[in-house]
């Protein structure tokens, strides 16, 4: 049954290839709808007003789909459960080096039933935000025997994704700012924060940390980090000293004040010798008078 699958595929493929090319004038509402689900994903659908009475069996719709983390599966298109179950052929393919999406429906049988001329073709997600742009020749059909570009009245382009944060600003400058408040943080003395907001700080280093060591991190996990990390910064809480101990210290750092635990060799302050010069002039007269009452002492003994 695969096996049989697959060679349908590649014959529909080949047949399309094969076909002669033509432009279909546009039709009133012939267009490709792009609609955010805001989870994440996007649905396509395809409004061809002609499409039912021309019997249209087999398109090929073409659209650019570049998310921010770029890689063969890091866009998915799911079929819509209805062409999945009524339809023999049903494949998508994504190439990221040219953000190209293409997706091919094909039967023997009509795709648009009588009087309808809209179907959901399916749903487009990524592993990141993504912007969905419809160019021109997005859309080309089986009509009769020929295969035709048709013409579309519309080309929009869609962001999908969380909006939270500014959208168009590059990773590597968010990745920038984490490296920089990183290391600003590492150079903080930890005895002047309280303990609770400096912890948190370093918890929220670490896990930017993390987050920028991990290469599956998304977009909104890098940006998620630096918010954390600039959180933390605006919470750090200085330890409250004693006013009049701040005072002083401030003071002496200008220079407006001596320091009192420290004697000044250059400006003649001596507070802190002063008591041993006392004690040497002390100690001076005391063996002085020693000396005078020994030699009174030699005098009145030679006398006699």
């Amino acid at each position: 049954m695969k096996k049989y699958i697959i060679s349908m595929i590649v014959a529909v493929f080949a047949f399309i290839a094969m076909l002669p090319s033509g432009v279909k004038a546009a039709e009133a509402g012939d267009n490709i709808v792009i609609s955010d689900n805001n989870d994440g994903s996007a649905n396509v659908s395809l409004s061809m007003p002609d499409a039912a009475i021309q019997k249209v069996s087999t398109i090929k719709v073409t659209l650019s789909v570049e998310p921010s983390n770029t890689g063969d599966n890091s866009v998915v298109f799911t079929f819509a459960s209805e062409l999945e179950a009524n339809t023999k052929v049903h494949e998508y393919r994504y190439h990221s080096d040219t953000s190209r999406l293409t997706i091919y429906v094909a039967d023997s049988d009509p795709l648009f039933a009588d009087g309808k001329d809209t179907i959901l073709l399916g749903t487009i997600k990524a592993d990141s935000r993504f912007r969905v742009t419809v160019e021109p020749g997005a859309l080309s059909a089986v009509i009769g025997t020929n295969e035709e570009a048709i013409s579309l009245d519309d080309h929009p382009t869609m962001t999908i994704g969380d909006d939270d944060g500014d959208p168009d600003r590059p990773v590597g400058d968010i990745i920038k700012d984490i490296e920089d408040l990183i290391q600003e943080a590492e150079g903080l003395n930890k005895a002047d924060y309280t303990e609770d907001s400096y912890n948190a700080l370093m918890d929220a280093i670490n896990n930017a940390k993390a987050v920028l060591a991990n290469p599956a991190s998304t977009p909104e996990e890098i940006a998620q980090a630096l918010n954390d990390l600039q959180n933390a910064f605006g919470a750090l809480t200085p330890v409250q000293k004693d006013s009049s101990q701040d005072k002083l210290e401030q003071d002496v750092q200008d220079n407006k004040v001596k320091d009192p635990n420290l004697a000044s060799g250059n400006t003649g302050d001596a507070t802190i010798i002063w008591p041993y010069i006392t004690a040497i002039v002390a100690c001076g007269g005391l063996l002085g008078a020693f000396v005078i009452i020994k030699q009174k002492t030699k005098d009145n003994a030679a006398k006699k």
